[in-house]
Parts: C-alpha cells; sequence; structure tokens
C-alpha cells in the first residue's frame, strides 16, 4: 500500500534528518503522520526513539504513557512511562491513577500505590474509575471493610462507560470479603 504524499513527507525528513540532525521537530512530525496513517507500531517506535535521543523530554515522555495505554503495553513498559512523566506532570490524575492500578496488578508496592490512588480520590472524590483503583487496590492490600466502603462509592457514581470493571470489582469484593 502506498500512502503518496505522506511517503513523500517521510522521505523529506529523512532529508532534513541528514542535513541538520535528528531532532525533536522532525520526530514530532513523523509521530504525527504514523498516527494520522493508523501506523500504530511506527508512532510508537518513533516516540522511544525520540527519547532514547533525548529522554528528558517532557512533551514525548507524557505521549509515550499515553501510547502505551492506548496500544496496551506490557504492564512493566507502562510502569517506567507512568514513573518517567509524572517527573514532569506530578499531579497528573491519570498519570497517577494509571501508575497506581498497574502496580496494583502486577504484584509491585501495594503501599506506593494505595498512595498514588489516594492522591486522585482526594482531588475526583466522585470519580468511579478512580474509587474503583482505590477499592481494588485496598482489596489486594487485604483491607476488605475499605475496599467494600469504596467500592460502593465507585458504584454509586458509575456510568455506562465504567458500569463493567466497576461490576466485576464490585461482585468480586463482595464475594471474597463475604458482605
Amino acid at each position: 500500500v502506498t500512502y503518496g504524499g505522506y511517503d513523500d513527507a517521510l522521505k523529506v525528513l529523512d532529508q532534513i534528518d541528514s542535513i541538520r540532525g535528528y531532532n525533536e521537530q522532525t520526530a514530532w512530525q513523523r509521530y504525527k503522520i504514523y498516527a494520522t496513517l493508523n501506523k500504530v507500531a511506527e508512532a510508537v517506535n518513533e516516540v522511544e526513539r525520540y527519547l532514547e535521543y533525548d529522554p528528558e523530554n517532557s512533551e514525548f515522555s507524557l505521549l509515550r504513557a499515553d501510547l502505551y495505554e492506548y496500544t496496551n503495553q506490557p504492564t512493566e513498559k507502562k510502569i517506567l512511562a507512568y514513573e518517567a512523566a509524572l517527573k514532569y506532570d506530578s499531579r497528573n490524575l491519570g498519570l497517577l491513577n494509571n501508575l497506581a492500578w498497574c502496580l496494583c496488578i502486577s504484584g509491585g508496592d501495594l503501599s506506593r500505590a494505595e498512595q498514588l490512588s489516594r492522591q486522585t480520590i482526594l482531588q475526583e472524590t466522585t470519580n468511579p474509575i478512580y474509587l474503583d483503583t482505590y477499592a481494588w487496590i485496598l482489596y489486594k492490600m487485604g483491607d476488605c471493610d475499605g475496599a467494600w466502603f469504596y467500592i460502593q462509592r465507585a458504584m454509586y457514581n458509575v456510568t455506562e462507560e465504567t458500569k463493567k470493571e466497576v461490576t466485576t470489582h464490585y461482585k468480586e469484593i463482595k464475594r471474597k470479603c463475604k458482605k
């Protein structure tokens, strides 16, 4: 399959890099072309490539975290990406929640997961995803009473988009904690 103008644009970017050197602007343009063409693997590779070149780039770090979530990368890769991105956006509730979730499901540091997740529910007290994450972490820590309290709050605030996952966790907590 040929992509006409996009293939030509990628060749021009290669030429620019051969003259000026690889840089953020051409990496960003390549990423945008691959994303436009729905070449997700190439888009991810371009972001990773640029971060090898400039590991302290905040925009690419945040983009990598989003891409890893979107492409369902292995949990270990997500954890590293969230940790790197949080250096630049330490109050990003989505990053905090996703890192807490990954730590929880990977058997990571549950105490740290609980601390990260607690920050999200203190900021958004009715967000069913954040409440669900916090409840699940407490459940994994063996705190059935806390898990039951927060999963009930999540169920009370559930939306159509969040209903399936929250309900699954609600049933599991109810069953295991004998509520």
